[in-house]
């Protein structure tokens, strides 16, 4: 697995001061599965953050709502999350 070095930034869209963000671009990123407009899934934990492109069946929920209903629970929430 290759790595980067980022750093975590800072964003004041906040009305109550400032929050950290993390800003990631390049070629590098389509070039792994990511072009640009890819729904993403942010998991996280302590110390932890992955994101990984939607599964075929995650965009197709999105596309049509009718089809959540072949999504499990925890493709669900995720799919309620990334598109809050």
């Amino acid at each position: 697995m290759k790595t980067k070095n980022i750093k975590v930034q800072y964003s004041s869209r906040y009305q109550s001061g400032f929050a950290p963000k993390i800003q990631m671009e390049g070629r590098w990123l389509e070039k792994l599965g990511f072009p640009i407009g890819t729904h993403l899934v942010v998991e996280y934990e302590e110390g932890s953050i992955r994101i990984r492109p939607f599964t075929e069946e995650e965009t197709a929920a999105i596309v049509s709502p009718s089809k959540l209903k072949f999504l499990s629970p925890a493709q669900k929430h995720r799919i309620k999350i990334s598109s809050s």
